[in-house]
């Protein structure tokens, strides 16, 4: 698990962080 890529889909915005929770 790649915390750094998570940080990052975070930062990003809420679609992204729809990818987080998917992964």
């Amino acid at each position: 698990l790649d915390n750094g890529k998570i940080t990052k889909n975070i930062r990003t915005g809420v679609g992204n962080s729809s990818l987080v929770v998917a992964h």
